[in-house]
Order: structure tokens, then sequence, then C-alpha cells
């Protein structure tokens, strides 16, 4: 029985011209929210560490552990190696952590990367999508096109966590490998959580090397909509 099967891909319909250029304002958009929001939140450290009782090197050293926590509750307290810099205030005016977009430079040969790991991507999502949900529609499944477009302007982008609490994964920092980003939908499901949802196909399109991960995922809604 051949099933009737709608994938919503509005970014497919653009023309080439049209994807590089939204993708571009996209990605501008970002960078801007970034840089505001990490000025801000640098900015709010620095304040809270000047108010504490304690000299300029207590300040300084709080500066650094600070600087080197993987997230609010792993604490290792470090020393400040930076002579150059001796207040918070030479730190404020210096430092240029403030101003990162969270958008990673290409890597070299990306073009290479996007034409030699993408189909090799998009073989093994049709590998393991679900024919139960997709039918014969499996076997002609694509990446989602703005996936595509993304890796073509950048490879990644990085939330350098500032206030410990949140990240945003790289994407595309390194090689992956095609079979091990697009793995059985049930193994990926163990990891990634899809309750409410059927899942017809999907891969991990990026992590931060400490468990952490981010899953594309085309579902079913489980209340009955057709579209994918």
């Amino acid at each position: 029985m051949s099933l009737l099967v709608e994938i919503e891909d509005e970014f497919r319909k653009l023309s080439f011209t049209e994807r590089s250029e939204a993708m571009a304002n996209f990605l501008s958009q970002f960078a801007d929210h970034m840089r505001d929001n990490n000025k801000r939140i640098l900015s709010r450290v620095l304040d809270m560490i000047a108010e504490t009782e304690g000299d300029e090197k207590l300040h300084l050293d709080m500066l650094a552990t600070h600087l080197e926590m993987e997230t609010s509750e792993v604490l290792d307290v470090k020393r400040w190696d930076m002579p150059e810099i001796t207040s918070l205030d030479e730190y404020r005016a210096q430092s240029r952590l403030g101003d990162d977009s969270g958008i990673c430079p290409r890597m070299t040969g990306s073009n290479n990367y996007t034409t030699q790991f993408l189909p090799s991507l998009d073989a093994a999502v049709r590998k393991n999508a679900s024919r139960d949900l997709l039918g014969s529609m499996a076997d002609i499944l694509e990446l989602p096109a703005e996936f595509c477009e993304f890796l073509r302007h950048t490879s990644g982008v990085a939330y350098p966590n500032l206030d410990r609490q949140l990240f945003v994964c790289s994407f595309a920092t390194a090689l992956y490998d095609a079979h091990e980003q697009a793995q059985p939908l049930d193994k990926m499901c163990e990891f990634a959580g899809s309750e409410g949802f059927e899942v017809a196909a999907g891969w991990k399109a990026g992590d931060n090397d400490q468990n952490c991960c981010i899953h594309y995922f085309l579902c079913k809604d489980l209340e009955g909509l057709d579209a994918l």
C-alpha cells in the first residue's frame, strides 16, 4: 500500500540566490544577537565580581575561574595568568570576548566538505528512514535545503557560554562520519527523546563534545497531522 506523504520544506522553494541571501541574513541576525547577549553577560559577570570583597588579585582569580568553567556546577579554581592586565577595569577595556558572534569560520576546503559529506549523510538518513511512515518517499528523501545552505556559509555556530548555562552546538567543525550522525532511529530516539511524535527520519546535527547534542528529526504529530 502506497502512503501519501507531504513533507514541508519552504526553504527549498526559494531560488539559489534567494537561499543564499536568506541564510546570510539569518546568520547576520544571529551574530548581532550573540554580540549583544555576550556583552551584557560579560558586563554582568564583571560587575558581580567587582562587588565581591577582596583585592584585584582575588577578583582576577575569580574571573579566571569563571572563564574556565564549563557549566555553573563545575568549579575548578584557577589563577590569573595574564600579567599585562592587572585589574578588572583593564580587562573590561581590552577584552574582545563579548564581541564573539558565535559564527564559526568556514573550514579549509569547506566546498569539498559540502560536496562529499552531505550526499553521504543524505544516503545514511534515507537508509534509516521509516518506511512505515514515509512509504516510497523514504527512497527519495533529501536533507532540508536550509541545513545544506547553512553548511555552505559557515562551519557552524557556537555559544561561548559566558553565563555557563546555555549553549548552541557546533555543527561542522569536524568531518563527521555520516553513519555515526545518522544512526538507526530507535537508537537516536533513546538519547534525544521524541514523546508526542512519530519519528520518520533524522540525524545528529551537532554536538559540544560533552554529551550534549542537537538532532534533526522529521516527525509526524501523533494526533494525526498528515504533513511531516
